[in-house]
């Protein structure tokens, strides 16, 4: 049984490898800062324990202030119910830190993390596990396996151990990446993308012309392999692409070679690889492929971490295995000692002592027994004491002997924790101003005799520089390396490897954005961190990384207080600032009080530097918030500011921008004119798909794909409905050619709504399910509420018209909370549905509801639609309304003649000549039918045009009617007599 450490001053005792602190058995509730402090503070009875001390442990890697420390005693002191003035515990040392005064005792314990043994011992059935994964692999049976346990318990050396075996073996490709704590999180694809890196390195294996064929948009991002592909030329990239082109090269690599791939500490991993993961396991299709993925439950655990979930799923699919590390068994403890100590006198006690002190755990085993063997005389050594000196954690144990270093090699380890692991001479030797070949040699000779570091290979930098690199034995070895550095030192070591970095990666320093935006935020030059922050959010936003890159934004804000007053500062706040608005719009929703926050504060910047580009970009962030906020006056008066600043600038994309947005505002409010026409045709002459698509980095959306989508809207309103659903049909192509999440949600979900502007209900189930997988994965709310609604509407049109009024009263209830745009839309697509369905009072009422939408934002393009409906339910009731139907369709023809909405107008004609036909009125019904129907020129196979010819052949008695309809003489007549009284149509 796993033995626990405590540390007892009564009546509490502290469970250091839980992280609980118990009043006799009642556990104490307190936070995970004041349990850090309280460690320390009773590792060291006695001693006084600075602030800097406490800081650096309880708040690793952080810049923090005092005040922290000061909020964690005083939880810390509550827990305890003990007095700062009259202290029992812990005493306060004013102006240098604090004492633990109660007497402390030590009970037998295992120790938390610890480092693996450097031979592999005691992991015969995981090895054969491993292998039989591996061999299952071989046959084409992908395995994606993760391999659990706390740091220091083997994971490493275990997952090494197969893979060079398996290396030995031959016919074999090792892929190996790390997720890295300090910056690994917020760069998305990291240690797949460092996989790829060492696989190109080696000339034997064809990676780099494999993902050339089938995935380019890796290859982009892998300038270390002299690709020499552009960035920008295949930006942006959305995820789904991503996934599928890896899962394709590596199905095509594995082909020709069985591949291990090694991602180790998962746990830290960024959101995108875990996706990656979770794509790679649901993939049926062969794959010599076996991923090995190393990760600590606790850490998953405590930072709720996406990996929880990815294993929750893994467990489910057949691909998909586990295997959970746990403490070595004393045979195996003994077999250690053996193998290690075979010399020394009375080994067998040795064993037996440490499996009791240890408990079998291997990092300390391990560390235990390198003490010893590091003695000038061993066998002379009190075996029995040695063994029985338990250091009060891994940590200070390490921190032992890093003191036992020369203060150069301490000098030296401390450059290489600030350079990361793994770490390259070059930049080791740019912090320290040692020469390389000395560093080299150090790290050599520890690598030999299994020291602190192991090789790693070479790396070469753009510049040209050519260095080793290494990496360290144990992730606790940099942490221990990296918290012991004196906060100005640390920051200096930062600055010196970001400089140097920047100085080799020239200008490709941006592919290593996220890097030096964390070497110079630790290194506290705020001015270079914001601005490779920016950068890295950038890169995010290429990738469709939305998650990452509002990390890396949020980050640079914080800083932004470091900076000095001025310009530069605000043109730094202002380009976080837009950037994070397209992130939060992406993913919020357009109509969020934060959204509107950030754009308005960008565009009081803009304003106070004059900066009419970046301007531009903050009136179109503030017309995305008014106009679905249905605020249209308002999103009106933007869409002509933006119009008149883009005509002074002669710029195209602004101008397409304008034009969009002043069609689409007329449009929405019913004062559709030949004027709104031109602007969608003037957006639409001006838009080149091929040069144009930098639109993408300055909106986040492709505009002139968005200005198309929504004039297909438009023309199908001015009674084109063919055209409407041809120019859907091209916007559509040209956004799947383009591979843009967002622009592909945005043409997806005008189409849906076209459709069903059409009354074509299949198509709109189709294209619906399309727009909401599409947002549903990339996080998209508004568009993904949108297409619900609409494939509700499908649903009740079908044959399921209570579960379609359900899905749609749902769809209603989140735009509501989202947005104000297009709910009298929404609500008149209720009003059918519940019709259909027989919940006539809910109809009206959902009528109603839309009406006082109009009211209150004057949003009336849909507004005759409503009356129409509104007729409708009057004559469908038990005792039907006709005079009310009557006046309810006269005015929505009304209303439609009013917007030039030939589509509307034709709808409601309908619906008046069918009452009157059911009237008697025959001849008033046909007149009034055939005349709209006349105007049409296109669309006769849409369910409107198709139901008044219906109704037409049915007024003139069939059989003529349908002889002339045959011959296509009605429409030819009614185009050739209406064409001069209208205007040349959009497009």
């Amino acid at each position: 049984m796993r033995q626990v450490r405590y540390f007892v001053f009564e009546p509490f005792r502290l469970d250091v490898m839980e992280e609980r602190l118990w009043h006799g058995d009642k556990s104490v509730r307190l936070g995970h800062k004041a349990l850090s402090v309280l460690q320390l503070l009773v590792s060291r009875p006695g001693q006084l324990v600075t602030k800097e001390a406490l800081l650096a442990s309880a708040w690793p890697n952080t810049a923090v202030s005092d005040a922290v420390l000061t909020t964690a005693m005083r939880e810390l002191r509550h827990a305890l119910a003990d007095e700062a003035r009259v202290p029992r515990f812990v005493e306060t040392v004013h102006g240098r830190g604090y004492r633990f005064i109660a007497p402390v005792i030590e009970t037998n314990a295992a120790i938390p993390p610890a480092e693996p043994p450097c031979r592999l011992v005691g992991r015969e059935e995981e090895w054969r596990q491993l292998g039989e994964w591996y061999a299952t692999a071989q046959e084409g049976k992908r395995r994606i396996a993760f391999i659990a346990g706390e740091a220091g318990i083997g994971k490493t050396s275990l997952v090494d151990a197969f893979a060079f075996d398996a290396a030995q073996q031959g016919n074999v490709l090792i892929g190996h990446g790390q997720c890295i704590e300090q910056y690994g999180a917020g760069e998305a694809y990291l240690p797949i993308l460092e996989a790829l890196g060492r696989l190109g390195r080696d000339a034997a294996v064809p990676i780099a012309s494999v993902l050339r064929d089938h995935a380019p948009s890796w290859l982009a991002h892998l300038p270390s392999l002299g690709s020499g592909e552009k960035l920008e030329a295949l930006a942006p990239v959305t995820p789904a692409r991503m996934l599928r082109e890896l899962a394709d090269a590596l199905e095509i690599l594995t082909a020709r070679h069985p591949l291990i791939l090694v991602l180790e500490d998962l746990h830290w991993g960024d959101t995108a690889t875990l996706e990656w993961l979770a794509y790679a396991v649901r993939r049926r299709d062969a794959a010599r492929l076996l991923v090995l993925g190393t990760y600590r439950p606790v850490e998953a655990l405590l930072h709720n971490h996406a990996l929880r979930s990815l294993i929750a799923e893994l467990r489910q699919q057949p691909q998909g295995v586990e295997l959970v590390l746990d403490y070595l068994s004393g045979d195996a403890v003994e077999a250690y000692v053996r193998e290690r100590c075979g010399g020394i006198p009375r080994v067998q006690e040795l064993a037996e002592v440490l499996r009791r002190r240890t408990g079998g755990h291997p990092l300390f085993l391990t560390a235990t027994v390198d003490e010893l063997l590091r003695q000038p005389n061993p066998e002379k050594v009190d075996l029995m004491a040695m063994a029985n000196v338990t250091p009060a954690s891994v940590r200070q144990f390490i921190e032992r002997r890093f003191e036992q270093l020369s203060r150069e090699d301490q000098a030296l380890l401390s450059a290489a924790g600030v350079a990361g692991d793994p770490f390259t001479l070059t930049a080791v030797a740019a912090a320290t101003a040692m020469p390389e070949e000395r560093i080299e040699a150090r790290c050599a000779a520890w690598a030999r005799g299994g020291q602190f570091v192991t090789a790693d290979g070479a790396t070469t930098w753009p510049d040209g520089t050519l260095t080793a690199s290494y990496r360290f034995r144990h992730a606790l070895y940099q942490e221990v390396v990296y918290a012991g550095i004196a906060p100005e030192q640390r920051a200096r070591l930062h600055r010196a490897v970001g400089e140097r970095l920047e100085s080799a990666y020239g200008k490709g320093v941006a592919t290593l954005a996220a890097e030096l935006a964390m070497h110079f935020e630790q290194g506290r030059a705020p001015r270079k961190a914001v601005a490779y922050l920016t950068q890295a959010a950038r890169n995010a936003l290429e990738r469709s990384a939305y998650s990452e890159a509002r990390r890396h934004l949020e980050r640079g804000q914080k800083l932004l207080d470091a900076l000095p007053q001025g310009r530069q500062r605000l043109r730094r706040e202002l380009e976080l600032l837009l950037l994070l608005g397209r992130v939060l719009a992406a993913t919020k929703g357009w109509a969020v009080e934060e959204v509107e926050g950030v754009f308005l504060r960008a565009r009081k910047l803009c304003e106070e530097l004059d900066d009419t580009p970046r301007l531009l970009q903050s009136l179109w962030g503030l017309i995305g918030v008014t106009f679905v906020g249905a605020q249209f006056r308002k999103a009106q008066a933007l869409g002509r500011e933006v119009l008149a600043l883009a005509n002074k600038l002669n710029d195209p994309v602004q101008q397409i921008l304008g034009h969009m947005e002043v069609g689409g505002t007329e449009f929405h409010l019913g004062e559709s004119t030949v004027a709104t026409s031109r602007h969608f045709l003037k957006a639409d002459r001006l838009y080149d798909p091929r040069r144009h698509r930098s639109h993408i980095a300055c909106f986040g959306v492709d505009m002139g794909l968005f200005s198309r989508i929504w004039a297909t809207h438009f023309l199908w309103h001015a009674g084109y409905p063919g055209r409407a659903r041809a120019k859907a049909e091209e916007t559509l192509s040209l956004a799947r050619e383009l591979s843009h999440p967002l622009t592909q949600g945005v043409a997806l979900a005008y189409a849906t709504m076209l459709h069903q502007l059409c009354r074509e209900p299949v198509q709109v189930n189709s294209l619906a399910e399309t727009t909401i997988a599409q947002c549903t994965e990339h996080g998209f709310p508004y568009y993904l509420a949108w297409a619900e609604v609409l494939q509700g509407w499908s649903h009740a049109a079908g044959s399921s018209p209570e579960k379609g009024v359900a899905e749609i009263r749902r769809g209603i209830d989140v735009l509501q909370a989202k947005a104000g745009a297009r709910l009298s839309y929404y609500r008149a697509l209720l009003a059918e549905a519940c019709g259909w369905a027989g919940h006539i009072d809910e109809a009206f009422q959902a009528l109603a509801d839309g009406f006082a939408a109009i009211q209150k934002t004057e949003e009336r393009w849909w507004e005759a639609e409503l009356h129409r409906l509104q007729g409708e339910l009057l004559r469908s009731q038990t005792v039907s309304r006709p005079a009310e139907a009557e006046a309810s369709f006269h005015r929505a023809i009304e209303v439609a003649r009013g917007q030039h909405a030939k589509s509307l107008e034709l709808r409601a004609a309908l619906s008046l000549g069918q009452l009157w036909r059911d009237e008697g009125r025959r001849d008033d019904a046909h007149r009034l039918v055939a005349e709209v129907y006349g105007w049409f020129t296109e669309g006769f196979d849409t369910p409107d045009l198709r139901e008044a010819m219906s109704l037409l052949e049915e007024l003139s008695g069939g059989g003529r009617v349908r002889r002339a309809v045959g011959s296509s003489a009605l429409p030819k007549l009614s185009s050739t007599r209406r064409t001069k009284k209208r205007a040349r149509p959009l497009m």
